[in-house]
């Protein structure tokens, strides 16, 4: 009786565990494929709907070695459809984190991530050179034209004042001659002059006063 009961909940707890390690290996599960172009060959890793895992490469004249940050469920044989003249064999460890590509030849690489998608590029020599490392498409924004700050310019000096002394002095013109007092002859003690008149001929004429 114990004995049938312990089987029954072991298999209870199969049952229970089944679909999310099924859940699991759905989002890990992984397809691949290669293609030629004109001087590289790629390898796309496709995780469908899940982000794919963080990975790190070791690349060697040998071997390249994909490591996963987590398990993915892959068939190694799939890499290498379409990209023989580039990998040897490959194949995927036991707990499904590492990836090994066996070469043909020594290769340059560049890895670049879009969407659920790792697109690894893979160049002999004699093709094209690429950088042996992830990269990130960015699109950069041309640099805004900063201005400098306006300077700041002193201000403008007041006029002094000017002293009221120093001021430049303006005498109005005399509208009238000096005015002409003749003295008497009781004053000057000699016969007083008349009146000055004007002569038609321009001559002064006196008289006697």
């Amino acid at each position: 009786m114990l004995r049938r009961l312990l089987c029954l909940v072991a298999l209870s707890l199969a049952v229970l565990a089944s679909p999310a390690a099924a859940q699991d290996v759905a989002q890990d599960a992984v397809t691949a494929k290669g293609q030629l172009f004109d001087d590289f060959g790629r390898l796309t890793l496709d995780w469908t709907k899940a982000t794919p895992p963080q990975i790190d490469i070791a690349l060697d004249d040998k071997a390249m070695v994909l490591r996963f940050d987590r398990a993915v469920a892959l068939d190694p044989q799939a890499t290498r459809n379409n990209l023989k003249a580039y990998i040897r064999a490959a194949d995927l460890s036991a707990d499904g984190k590492i990836l090994t590509l066996t070469l043909k030849k020594p290769v340059t690489y560049r890895l670049d991530r879009t969407g659920s998608r790792l697109l690894l590029d893979l160049a002999q020599p004699g093709e094209a050179v690429l950088p042996n490392k992830a990269t990130t498409k960015v699109s950069e924004a041309a640099p805004s034209k900063v201005e400098a700050p306006a300077k700041d310019e002193p201000p403008a000096e007041a006029a002094a004042p000017v002293p009221a002394d120093s001021a430049p002095l303006t005498a109005a013109a005399p509208t009238t001659g000096p005015e002409l007092k003749l003295r008497s002859a009781a004053t000057r003690g000699s016969p007083s002059i008349g009146p000055v008149s004007s002569s038609p001929c321009g001559r002064k004429v006196t008289g006697p006063s």
